[in-house]
């Protein structure tokens, strides 16, 4: 994809690595968008059904944080995929989040 292309295609992306050029230097975020496009997970997004880049690995536990700053964690079982983290982490907050509700006696979302 040619970069006005991509710029066209993913607007929203566009503009973000506009932004990380800004805070961290151009070459720096050049060389993280160069490593994702060699497959090295340093860079990827997915925009208007476009993708670019690699992602990393799925992770085999994940950290997050109920809305209270709780910290909890979940391991994330073989073979699941990024979209299957994304709704076992929703799952995950949502269970935290009402159990602190819970123990704090107030209504639960």
């Amino acid at each position: 994809m040619k970069k006005q292309d991509m710029r066209e295609a993913m607007p929203e992306t566009a503009a973000f690595i506009d932004k990380m050029r800004a805070a961290f230097g151009v070459e720096s975020i050049n060389e993280s968008i160069k490593g994702g496009m060699r497959g090295q997970g340093a860079f990827w997004a997915k925009e208007n059904g476009q993708e670019v880049g690699s992602r990393q690995p799925v992770p085999k536990s994940i950290v997050g944080w109920d809305k209270f700053g709780r910290s909890f964690t979940f391991d994330v079982p073989a073979g699941a995929t990024h979209d299957d983290v994304q709704v076992m982490f929703a799952a995950e907050q949502k269970k935290a989040n009402d159990l602190a509700m819970q123990r704090r006696g107030l209504p639960i979302d």
